[in-house]
């Protein structure tokens, strides 16, 4: 009895243990309906108005392809000119405030209690209460940049409300705004045109070209391991082209890009798949993503090729080492083996944020692997192979690098030089590897500098160069002869030393000057190497509010009302990286 009681135990556990895991399948299942849909589903329309005042048209659109980054927000034109004004899409707080004279400006965040955080950025000043808070905080930090979160209670705005006005600063090329929608926990950037904003687009992408990869030594395109673009033929969402020969596993990349009504700028495109024989192997959409992540966009392009030609290629297929989470319904990471006699159809369908579709198609066959070659001679000299998945190390005379885990996208084989000195430098010219191959986080790089003079040791510093002049500094401290620094690309690098102080020249102002009828101080700043580090004015010995435009180079101060008549004295020191200084002083009147 016992046992059979036992057994009657047993089956009761299991039964529930089935009904445990079909309840996990059920949710996952669930899961992964919603975020095939979410797109669709999630995101809630009209309850966000329009920041500006007049008719959207876009300059760039969400999850285009940048330098390094997949593009966080839309780019509102604001007919070619600054002084938009721009207003909170909600009700809600401001809860951040960035101004900086590179990336994103003056920027400002609102939270909202729905769950999202807009972003207004490149603005040219804010408005009311902001502007307010902004110029006090400006003075009790001393700083014209500034990043300083607020509480709820703080700064309170409602929808509609002006906040600021559009402008110029920052990176920005050209008078715009940057306009982002962030979910207020991750701070997850999403698409804004998933909210229902009204903007035309009845256009579908453009398909230019695409490419095809060999994946591995015994695969082949066109009988050669290569990889090899090809054109194709048609418009208005429908391409075709030639058939393609290949033979093994193989990997597809297309030249795409987005066109939109009433505007002529190219734009980047929603989502691409990809088809063999109607089989999904690949999906990739751009509805939101991190920006822990937005550096693998330089694993989603075809690198090599972007940096040679300019030409951006989408990879529908994955590296091993590319995390990205816009990955969605990828079969084998896109990589399809073709190895008989059969025609195969291959499809790839790209289409915009509106659903506007584009179809490329085109035809694969094996033609059987080429004849047998002598490999060995084919290859180029290799100094180490780097798994990406470890840690790598390199040491030869006069440098050491370690990279950390997951420093690059698939295993490399690594190649150094060591190169002659250029003009200046304290060091030979450390050639690591190729610019054309990407780094996804720094890694630590010493170069010896033992002939160095003790006085020159805090003026030493890491600089990428090349034999036509070009010197880009990366930082670095010296200590024991040696210099150490983190770096993000492959490339030549060297040790300087910069001795030379910052440039001042005075735009609007000279000793002596009346400037009773002048709003503005305008000053012009630069350096040679190591760059600006700080900077610093004063009217009769207390800080002033400049402002400093990176593009052009320039500070700027207006005027306080408070400003007595009569003589004053204006000075201005500024320091660059490696601790040169340079002042200004004139004195004038008001």
């Amino acid at each position: 009895m016992k046992g059979r009681d036992q057994v009657k135990r047993n089956h009761g556990r299991d039964k529930t243990g089935n009904r445990k895991w079909l309840l996990i399948l059920t949710l996952v299942m669930v899961t992964l309906m919603i975020r095939s849909t979410q797109a669709l589903i999630d995101f809630p329309k009209g309850v966000f108005t329009s920041p500006l005042k007049i008719p959207l048209l876009l300059a760039g659109n969400f999850g285009e392809i940048r330098n390094n980054h997949f593009h966080a927000g839309i780019d509102i034109k604001t007919m070619s000119q600054e002084g938009q004004p721009v207003s909170s899409i909600a009700d809600g707080y401001v809860s951040r405030i960035n101004i900086s004279s590179r990336g994103y400006g003056k920027c400002l965040y609102i939270t909202h209690p729905n769950g999202y955080t807009s972003v207004y950025a490149h603005l040219r000043e804010f408005n009311g209460d902001v502007a307010t808070y902004v110029k006090n905080k400006q003075y009790e930090l001393e700083s014209f940049e500034m990043d300083i979160t607020l509480s709820e209670d703080e700064v309170p705005v409602s929808g509609g409300q002006v906040v600021a006005y559009s402008g110029n600063t920052g990176s920005s090329a050209g008078p715009h705004l940057h306009f982002e929608i962030r979910e207020t926990y991750t701070e997850f950037p999403v698409n804004p045109l998933l909210f229902g904003y009204d903007i035309r687009d009845d256009i579908s992408p453009v398909i230019s070209s695409f490419k095809v990869y060999p994946i591995g030594p015994s695969s082949f395109v066109d009988g050669r391991n290569d990889s090899k673009r090809f054109g194709l033929y048609g418009s208005r969402g429908n391409y075709s082209a030639g058939t393609v020969r290949a033979h093994g596993d193989i990997g597809i990349a297309i030249e795409t890009r987005d066109v939109m009504n009433n505007t002529s700028n190219t734009q980047g495109i929603f989502s691409i798949e990809l088809r063999i024989d109607e089989e999904k192997i690949f999906y990739h959409d751009l509805d939101r993503f991190g920006f822990h992540e937005t550096r693998y966009i330089n694993s989603l392009v075809d690198y090599h090729e972007k940096m040679h030609t300019g030409r951006v290629l989408q990879k529908c297929f994955i590296d091993p080492n590319n995390r990205l989470s816009t990955y969605k319904d990828v079969v084998n990471r896109g990589v399809f083996r073709i190895t008989d006699d059969t025609v195969h159809k291959a499809e790839i369908i790209v289409k915009d944020v509106a659903g506007n579709t584009s179809r490329l198609s085109f035809d694969i066959l094996d033609p059987g692997p080429p004849p047998a070659q002598n490999e060995a001679s084919l290859e180029a000299p290799v100094t180490a192979v780097f798994p990406y998945q470890k840690v790598n190390t390199f040491t030869s005379e006069g440098i050491t690098l370690e990279m950390p885990v997951n420093c690059i996208y698939d295993t490399l084989r690594f190649v150094y030089n060591a190169g002659p000195p250029v003009p200046g430098a304290w060091s030979v010219t450390h050639e690591i590897h190729r610019t054309d191959v990407p780094v996804h986080t720094p890694y630590q790089l010493r170069l010896l500098a033992s002939d160095l003079p003790e006085r020159l040791h805090e003026k030493a510093l890491i600089a990428m160069v090349n034999d036509q002049g070009y010197r880009n500094y990366q930082g670095g401290t010296f200590a024991n002869d040696w210099i150490t620094c983190q770096v993000r690309t492959f490339g030549s690098f060297a040790v300087l030393v910069d001795e030379t102080p910052p440039g001042i020249s005075a735009i609007n102002i000279y000793n002596g000057k009346n400037m009773k009828g002048t709003p503005w101080i305008r000053m012009r700043i630069s350096d040679n190497l190591s760059g600006i580090q700080s900077y610093r004015g004063t009217i009769d010995d207390q800080w002033i509010l400049m402002e400093y435009d990176q593009k052009t180079h320039t500070l700027a101060h207006m005027f306080e009302e408070e400003l007595a008549e009569g003589e004053h004295e204006f000075k201005l020191v500024v320091t660059d990286n490696r601790n040169n200084t340079k002042d200004f002083t004139a004195k004038f009147t008001r």
